[in-house]
């Protein structure tokens, strides 16, 4: 489920928010995207960055949009978010995703294998 939030929204105390709005519709948390806009973040940084930093407790993952230089991409990292934007690429049609995909595609399988220390064979899946 994703839900677009306001400046205002956020000023008013989003985790609050947010909890009320989990209990009251018995929504997993893990399936909640919040999406908020450069422009609200921006209006008063500290509190905003503090009241995403409360919402950490429900396991989100925050994701950054609109990312363009090394900077923020670095502040953000150090934030604990995920990025994306124009200093990662410019859209793309979907028949040049896939043949980036096919260019970089690695052989071999795409997970880890499988730790044994525990003495217990790896559980196979047919």
């Amino acid at each position: 489920m994703a839900v677009n939030v306001t400046a205002r929204q956020i000023r008013r105390g989003l985790k609050g928010q947010v909890d009320t709005a989990l209990t009251l519709s018995g929504v997993n948390p893990q399936s909640l995207e919040i999406e908020i806009t450069e422009h609200s973040m921006v209006e008063d940084i500290d509190s905003n960055v503090a009241q995403l930093a409360a919402l950490r407790s429900l396991g989100l993952v925050v994701v950054a949009e609109g990312i363009e230089t090394e900077a923020q991409r670095v502040f953000l990292t150090e934030q604990g978010c995920c990025a994306q934007g124009f200093l990662y690429s410019h859209p793309i049609t979907a028949d040049a995703l896939t043949e980036l995909l096919q260019r970089h595609a690695r052989p071999g399988p795409v997970w880890p294998a499988p730790s044994t220390a525990s003495g217990r064979p790896p559980l196979r899946l047919a």
